[in-house]
């Protein structure tokens, strides 16, 4: 249709419709209604809801109807109501009054704004000529398929109205009970005007096109005219408004403004008149009513004034639009005469005629339109927008006043109420032409330029303005800045010239040219207003509560905010925060972290998504942080950052990321390190947003960097140089690496304690501590678990007790750690570890600082090659297993400081002397030793093992220094080839360079182990040597060598096994204890594999022949032997060991503890049934029911059980736990009688009654039918090598010596073979001595012919001629001069006994006593308790806890520790150990220092061997050791060593005190032989020789029956197996196996014989003797047998001959040689005639 706007329409002299009608009387008019529901609308899109219905009907209607022409009424739809809306017009009539958005928002959003369906009437009058029938045929189709065409006409419109698809209803438009389109008749009021009524036409048209009368006509109905409100409109009220209206069409400029105003309005919104209406105020309304018919009858009526102003009120709020309008033009009269100037007239028409629609005016903007100011605002952005061009609205905008340019305007139509000319960018930017936006921002900074101009309050204003799209502001503010700084004289001359295009300049006429600014604009400071504005912003809606998640307009002002600052604005800004207001600082902290943080990461995430940093310039960054060059932006060239985001340059980066940082660390928010934690998650990985865009040693960086630093708090002590090696880390700004670097005073706390300023020569250990700390973290990204301040602080102190040696190998740790990559969850690496690792190395720090006190070459290469093996430690081992790698520490640091003292001269000398002092075939032994010298020359690493290198390949150089092997060399017919010795080269070798591996230094085997290898090899390579010399020689089958503890046993036994593997022979290693196997096993593991030799620690592969080395326990390998014989293999699996050699560690506890038979139980289920009821029985009845019935049961097996089971229930209650049995991990065991130690795998009735009463579990019955003589399944072995930490007295050696065929032989201790610095002192009476010269008494010369160099002990002085006698060996020994000998130093020191000798009445003072020197030496030295059971260890731990009272010792601190084995979690035992000599934190003591305490550790026997309690602090040492508080005396000299063993380890000091109870048995037994000047305990253990000696006398008498016994046990169970015995076969079998012992060996054969009688048993079973006992008759003459002893100078070794028998006594000869006495060290059958 035409616009009624249209000028030419306006000058036509055509009338209008509505004219024409009202002139002619014609009030009826045909309308076209339509109603329909709508499901589901989003009452929050409410505004859209109408616009869309309008465009949706015009669109089907056609024939010239436009939006004016549709009135739609709008209603939550209700059921109760009538339902769809096409019922309630028929029914009631349609008002609509209330059509317009404001019934839309008060019928449909509620409180809840849920989905809702709403009713919608619509009334569409047809416009001009146009029949209603012509639109009704236009929609005859709408109702057809539930109104498909209404559906898609909503959809498009909506559609077009909304940026998201469908916002009005969510799920889809449903459009329900539409109806079709009806024609209805609608009648105005009856009014007729004449043809002389003066309303100018102009009225008219405005009310018809407008639609003001619309709601003042009514539908004819079926029944007649139906009013559509309360009163129907009066005739007097539409001439009334018709006149009121005409007033204002007199002045013309006004009539066609006043015409656009209405008309906009309208369209927009249906309402807006009455809201105007509405909105004007009661003074000034009356005056506009003053005429008013409806207002003449309120006053006429009478009342208050109040009332009257109220009826006036409510009369207007109700009024049809056609009143609403003349009040609105009544209201425009008055301002347009009242308020505005000449000029301010001539602006308003000049615009508005140049203004042809306004589509978004409101009725707060039109009514703004008759301000001065608020006019050309309204106006030009009207233009703008209509018009979609800029040169008229610049040329207005330059036109207007500078005060009113640069003022802040009302602004009723927007939320804040007011507005700035700079609220013109968003309609510039609706404009297609790229520049027009720039265009303003000129004109603006020339209006800015001029005095009185206030920039920073206008920007406050506009920033302020939340209502203005913040993207927009953000773009106008950074062209704004850039502009101004463009326009700066100073910054033009710093910039490459700029294009620039300006529009708004072009004319013909020099008027239109720029005026020159009258000042410059200083833009400083600038970024300041906007923090504030967004700081209250912020805070505001945080009180309201109505801060949203995104805020994306106060991070846009941030932005802006952070690319224009400069200089240090933004940094004394967030100070003066800091300083200022709390609530303030801690908003400011909070927006950082939420909506700034959300920003800075969103624009530097994509700057890094192209997977490469942007360009860096370090002129550009420089001379930007330096405030050289300001930032600029050129927005012509690049277009708006909102609509080129992608436009943003490296310099953009750069200040985003400084800024940021620095108004971040000055408030200390903590949100940089989100920031880097989301560019990581960006990039797929830990990259760090300073290598990006801050690369190092730039500009940039130092920046960054020196904000850091001055952000720290006074005194960090955290240099600029410190944080440019830290940043660089992931999480650097983390939580937990903050508050380590923030913390108070930590850093300078952390170099005050450690070394000098932190550093331990040109090392920074604090710093590199920091670089670990903040690695560590970043692999667990930025997460720590435990607190990462305590821990910094924790290491730090620490590190500190172990002095500047500890900050050395922390550094070397720190180092490792930032230089090496690991992932997250693989390698276990975190803070934890890393304080663990601590306190290891400050116990090595402590040992190392000790001993580099004396300074020189020695110590610089102790540290340098500790700090290798330490690095090598790191490197080879998984994180997780650093702290327990690191507990070896402190013996690298020995071996490393011996190795180099190590003497391979002095170390041959001290195994002759050892050799000398054994017993048994000890000449045998001298020519071993002679034979492995032959072979062991010289050093392996030749006159210089100094030159050795870590790069070198040992094994090669070991193969051309060591010495080299000629010929075979010979011992017994044993032949060691030279192919051995380069097999032991290559072994030795392969043992150093594993070493060398996991440590990264040299250490070589020591010569004594060397030396002890050898030993066994050469007797190895007799294994299977059938030859005449090697049987006349009667080789040993047994060698045992006596090895110190902590020695290096384990790797003596590595490379003896791989000899024996090398030499095609299988190596079987035991050990009592399953994790001692283990770890011994995992110890070695890598030297097999490294010399290929197949290896395992499963005890399956005992008969694999596959597997050249097992380790495995002394249970095992009776369990494949018990297998062996209850499968009827006994014969093939001896035969399978002639080629198998068995290793055994800790021997003596094998062979003596455990006897010579072994018992093994099996379940019987059908007896346990039995033995249950019998037990139910006793519990209930305390009998068992002796005519018991039961078809399984026979007479004799039946009583037999019954009598055990009585037995053992009375046993049950007589036992006593922790004496006869305890409970450990849920689980009963019993101890053994003689030890106290657990027997993991016993078995007997009774304890399975005490199980059964304590845990309700059934008991299982378990009988003996199988018997293993130990003695036979050892010495199936080809032979045995046996290692142990002690050898026993003379009765256990003899016993060795007669049933295993052993020699024995000492291995020196390592110490004794190391020279020492210290000057000897003067020897003393038992002193062992060297001899330096062979002077001495005339007589003896020729005797002391070659002994210089030769060790022996000092047995007698005679200070009068300055002689001393040294024994050798032959209990008779050689004067030499004092001068000549000198006492052998030795850095081992012998523990030192502290007791007092005291005997104590009763167990009760002697645990007083205990407590009492225990309560006294923990405040030394750790206490070690070693009681008699584990009843006893409960009791003194309790008494311990209640004497000490301190809390560090009370229940659960691990001050007082209960050291006892638990089957079900032997790890847990290891835990304790290790556990047992740490230190405990005391508190202070009375002068604040700090006081420290040692743990006491109560245990039994099973703790006092075999087990390293290691003593790494030098001050236990300084206080006497490890104390070892021993309880009572073992009879064996065995288990004394093994007891004082555990203390004065490798070269530290150790005490113990022996507190005897003088009730003890064994006190009781020896005090009567105690000798003057001897010891209780020396007396004890000589009792307990006695002893022992009495109890092995008839031990042969238990071999021969156990031998029997293995024997019978396999034909029984061969017979077993084939199911060729019966139950009664099996009882007697069982009753032979329970009473074997005290029977004689005829009745055992003669009770088997009944049992199996077809089973032939071999004669020589029961010739079992000491088969070491050679002969003394021929065997079939009886003749006297012919034979020599071995005689061998106990000074020179010299061999000698001659006859003799052992049943004679020894032969008294003197040394050919020397002189000197021999003794008898073997015996030598002779089987040939003569000798």
């Amino acid at each position: 249709p035409r616009s009624w706007l249209d000028a030419a329409d306006m000058s036509a002299k055509t009338k209008g419709d509505l004219q024409r009608r009202l002139e002619g009387g014609q009030v009826n008019q045909d309308v076209v209604i339509v109603g329909f529901t709508i499901a589901d609308v989003d009452g929050q899109h409410s505004s859209a809801l109408e616009g869309g219905i309008r465009e949706a009907l015009v669109s089907l209607a056609g024939s010239d109807v436009g939006p004016q022409h549709v009135a739609v009424a709008i209603a939550q739809d209700s059921p109760a109501a009538g339902g769809a809306g096409r019922d309630a017009v028929s029914a009631d009539g349609l008002d609509l009054q209330f059509v317009g958005q404001e019934n839309v928002q008060t019928d449909m959003r509620g409180a809840d704004k849920k989905l809702k369906s709403v009713r919608v009437d619509c009334v569409i009058t047809p416009p001009g000529d146009v029949r209603a029938a012509v639109v009704q045929a236009a929609l005859k189709n709408l109702a057809q398929e539930n109104g498909k065409l209404l559906v898609q006409a909503l959809e498009k419109a909506w559609k077009k109205k909304s940026s998201s698809a469908l916002p009005v209803c969510p799920s889809g438009v449903k459009v329900n009970t539409i109806s079709g389109a009806e024609v209805k008749p609608a009648v105005y009021p009856d009014l007729k005007l004449s043809g002389r009524h003066a309303i100018p036409k102009g009225v008219f048209s405005l009310f018809e096109n407008a639609l003001v009368l619309d709601n003042a006509r009514v539908i004819r109905t079926g029944s007649g005219f139906h009013p559509t409100g309360c009163e129907g409109v009066r005739t007097d009220e539409v001439m009334w408004s018709l006149q009121k209206t005409a007033e204002l069409f007199k002045d013309a400029p006004l009539e066609r403004l006043f015409s656009l105003v209405i008309g906009s309005m309208q369209r927009k919104s249906s309402g807006s008149l009455n809201q105007w209406a509405r909105s004007i105020p009661g003074t000034q309304l009356r005056i506009l009513l003053f005429d008013n018919p409806v207002k003449e009858e309120i006053f006429n009526a009478g009342g208050g004034q109040s009332q009257m102003q109220n009826q006036l009120q409510a009369y207007i709020a109700s009024s049809r639009s056609c009143i609403a309008l003349a009040c609105v033009a009544g209201d425009v009269v008055k301002m347009w005469s009242e308020e505005l100037a000449a000029e301010d007239k001539a602006f308003l028409a000049d615009a508005a005629s140049k203004l042809t629609d306004w589509p978004d005016m409101t009725v707060p903007m039109a009514r703004a339109l008759w301000d001065a100011a608020a006019c050309r605002f309204v106006l030009i952005d009207g233009l703008v927008r209509s018009q979609q061009s800029t040169e008229l609205p610049l040329r207005y905008l330059r036109r207007c006043p500078k005060d009113v340019t640069c003022a802040v305007l009302k602004a009723p139509w927007r939320v804040c109420r007011q507005a700035t000319f700079l609220h013109l960018y968003e309609a510039f930017r609706q404009i297609s032409d790229v520049n027009a936006a720039e265009d303003l921002v000129e004109v603006l900074i020339e209006a800015f330029s001029n005095p009185g101009a206030d920039l920073f309050g206008i920007c406050k204003a506009f920033v302020e303005d939340w209502e203005f799209p913040s993207e927009l502001k953000r773009d106008f503010l950074l062209s704004l800045i850039s502009e101004c700084r463009l326009l700066s004289t100073e910054t033009r001359a710093t910039l490459a010239p700029q294009s620039k295009r300006c529009y708004i300049f072009k004319s013909s006429t020099p008027a239109s040219s720029p005026e020159k600014p009258t000042k410059t604009l200083e833009t400083k400071g600038l970024e300041v207003v906007l923090l504030e504005s967004l700081l209250g912003a912020f805070i505001t809606r945080v009180d309201k509560g109505t801060l949203t998640a995104a805020d994306e307009d106060l991070a846009d002002v941030l932005e802006a905010a952070l690319l224009i600052s400069s200089g240090d604005a933004v940094w004394a800004w967030a100070k003066q925060k800091q300083s200022q207001d709390p609530r303030q600082l801690e908003m400011l902290q909070r927006f950082l972290r939420t909506s700034g943080l959300r920003r800075v990461t969103s624009i530097l995430t994509s700057a890094v998504a192209s997977g490469k940093p942007p360009d860096y310039s370090e002129e550009r960054a420089k001379n930007l942080i330096e405030g050289k060059r300001l930032w600029t932006r050129d927005s012509r060239k690049l277009g708006p950052l909102s609509k080129a985001p992608l436009s943003r340059n490296s310099e953009d980066f750069w200040l985003i990321l400084l800024s940021f940082l620095r108004l971040d660390m000055a408030v200390v928010a903590g949100s940089p390190w989100d920031l880097v934690h989301a560019l990581g998650r960006s990039t797929g990985g830990d990259s760090n947003l300073f290598k990006w865009f801050a690369p190092p040693r730039t500009s940039m960086r130092t920046g960054i960097v020196k904000d850091y630093v001055r952000s720290l708090p006074e005194g960090a002590m955290i240099s600029e140089r410190d944080v440019e090696q830290l940043i660089d880390h992931f999480a650097f700004f983390s939580g937990p690496f903050q508050s380590v670097l923030r913390g108070d005073e930590m850093i300078s706390y952390a170099r005050t304690i450690i070394g000098t300023q932190g550093k331990v020569g040109n090392k920074d250990v604090v710093l590199t501590l920091l670089e670990a700390f903040v690695k560590i973290i970043s692999w667990e990204e930025g997460q720590s678990e435990i607190d990462a301040a305590n821990a910094f602080t924790y290491i730090c102190e620490t590190i500190a007790t172990g002095g500047t040696s500890a900050g050395s190998l922390m550094a070397v740790v720190g180092t490792h750690v930032k230089s090496q990559v690991f992932s997250k969850g693989s390698n276990g690496i975190s803070l934890l570890v890393l304080s663990n690792c601590v306190q290891e190395l400050a116990k090595a720090g402590q040992v190392l600082t000790r001993k580099l006190q004396k300074g020189g070459e020695q110590a610089a290469a102790l540290l340098a090659g500790t700090e290798q093996a330490l690095t090598a430690i790191l490197s080879k081992t998984p994180p997780e297993d650093w702290p327990g790698a690191l507990k070896s520490l402190d013996t690298i640091i020995f071996t490393l400081e011996y190795m180099a003292k190590e003497d391979f001269q002095l170390a041959k000398e001290r195994f002759k002397f050892e050799i000398r002092q054994s017993g048994q075939r000890r000449r045998m032994l001298w020519e071993l030793l002679a034979c492995v010298s032959t072979i062991y020359k010289a050093p392996l690493a030749g006159t210089n093992p100094g030159g050795l290198s870590a790069d070198m390949d040992l094994r090669s150089y070991f193969a051309s220094m060591a010495p080299k092997l000629e010929k075979p060399s010979q011992w017994c017919g044993v032949s060691f080839l030279p192919a051995d010795w380069n097999t032991m080269l290559e072994i030795a070798g392969a043992a150093a360079e594993c070493m060398k591996q996991k440590y990264n230094v040299i250490m070589i085997p020591h010569h004594t182990q060397i030396f002890a290898v050898l030993m066994f090899a050469v007797r190895a390579c007799g294994v299977n040597d059938k030859s005449e010399k090697v049987l006349a020689a009667s080789l040993p089958k047994t060698m045992l060598a006596r090895v110190g503890t902590g020695e290096g046993k384990s790797l003596i036994i590595g490379m003896l096994a791989a000899f024996v593997a090398k030499k095609g022979l299988r190596a079987h290693v035991i050990n009592d204890q399953r994790v001692l196997t283990k770890r011994d096993y995992d110890t070695n593991a890598a030297l097999f594999e490294s010399l290929g030799i197949h290896a395992s620690a499963d005890p399956k592969h005992l008969r694999d022949e596959t597997v050249s080395i097992v380790y495995c326990t002394g249970d095992d390998i009776e369990k494949t032997c018990l297998d062996a014989l209850t499968e009827g293999q006994s014969l093939a699996y001896e035969e399978e060991l002639n080629s198998c050699v068995l290793i055994v560690d800790e021997v003596d506890g094998m062979i003596f503890d455990k006897g010579p038979a072994s018992e093994k139980e099996f379940n019987d289920n059908d007896f346990g049934e039995w033995v249950n009821t019998w037990i139910n029985q006793l519990e209930t009845t305390g009998s068992i029911e002796r005519d018991w019935d039961d078809f399984r049961a026979s007479g004799e097996s039946t009583a037999q059980i019954q009598k055990e089971v009585e037995t053992a229930y009375n046993m049950a209650f007589a036992k006593k736990e922790g004496k006869d049995y305890v409970q450990r991990g849920g689980a009963y065991y019993m101890l053994d009688p003689k030890t106290q130690m657990v027997q993991e795998h016993g078995w007997s009735l009774w304890l399975e009654i005490v199980r059964r009463t304590k845990t309700g579990k059934t008991a299982t019955y378990r009988y003996v039918k199988a018997i293993l003589c130990r003695l036979q399944c050892f010495r199936s072995y080809s032979c045995i090598f046996g290692l142990t930490g002690s050898l026993g007295q003379d009765a256990e050696k003899g016993y060795l010596s007669d049933y295993y065929d052993a020699v024995c032989f000492n291995v020196p201790f390592f110490l004794d073979t190391c020279r020492t610095d210290e000057p000897p002192p003067r020897a003393a009476v038992q002193d062992v001595v060297s001899v330096l010269g062979e002077e001495g008494d005339p007589g003896g010369a020729p005797s002391r012919k070659g002994t210089k160099g030769s060790i022996g002990m000092l047995v007698e002085r005679n200070d009068s001629k300055a002689l001393v006698r040294v024994d050798f060996g032959d209990s008779k020994g050689l004067w030499y001069q004092e001068s000549c000998v000198s006492k052998c130093m030795t850095s081992k020191r012998a523990p030192a006994d502290i007791g007092s000798g005291d005997l104590l009445k009763g167990y009760l003072a002697q645990e007083q006593a205990v407590v009492e020197l225990a309560a006294i030496k923990c405040l030394e030295v750790p206490v070690l308790v070693l009681a008699r059971n584990p009843e006893a260890v409960h009791r003194i731990s309790a008494a311990l806890k209640e004497h000490l009272g301190h809390e560090c010792y009370g229940e659960g601190t691990g001050g007082v520790l209960e050291l006892l084995q638990n089957p079900r979690n032997p790890q847990e035992f290891v835990e304790t150990v290790q556990q047992s000599t740490e230190a405990l934190d005391l508190g202070q003591d009375e002068n604040g220092g700090a006081l420290r305490g040692w743990r006491i550790t109560i245990t039994t026997a099973e703790g006092g061997r075999g087990h390293d309690y290691r003593v790494v602090d030098p001050m236990i040492d300084d206080n006497g050791g490890l104390l070892v508080i021993l309880t009572w005396m073992p009879w064996s000299e065995r288990e004394w060593i093994q007891f004082l063993g555990r203390t004065s380890r490798q070269d530290h000091a150790g005490q113990y005190a022996v507190l005897l109870d003088a009730e003890d048995e064994k006190v009781l037994v020896a005090l009567p032989n105690k000798l003057h000047g001897e010891s209780l305990p020396r007396t004890i253990l000589k009792e307990g020789d006695k002893a022992t000696a009495k109890q092995l006398e008839s031990v042969g008498d238990e071999i021969f029956k156990a031998k029997l016994m293995h024997q019978l046990t396999s034909h029984y169970w061969t017979a077993f197996k084939a199911e060729e015995t019966d139950k009664n076969q099996d009882w007697s079998w069982k009753r032979l196996c329970e009473e074997y012992t005290k029977l004689e060996g005829d009745v055992i054969k003669a009770k088997f014989k009944e049992i199996l009688p077809d089973v032939v048993i071999k004669d020589e079973a029961m010739k079992v003797t000491r088969e070491e006992r050679p002969p003394t008759k021929h065997t079939s003459t009886g003749a006297p047998l012919k034979s020599m002893a071995e005689l061998t100078c106990a000074k020179c070794g010299h061999i000698a001959f001659t006859h003799w028998r052992p049943d004679r006594p020894a032969p008294k000869v003197n040394c050919e040689k020397c002189g000197a006495r021999t003794l008898v060290s073997a015996f030598v059958p002779v089987y040939a005639s003569t000798i």
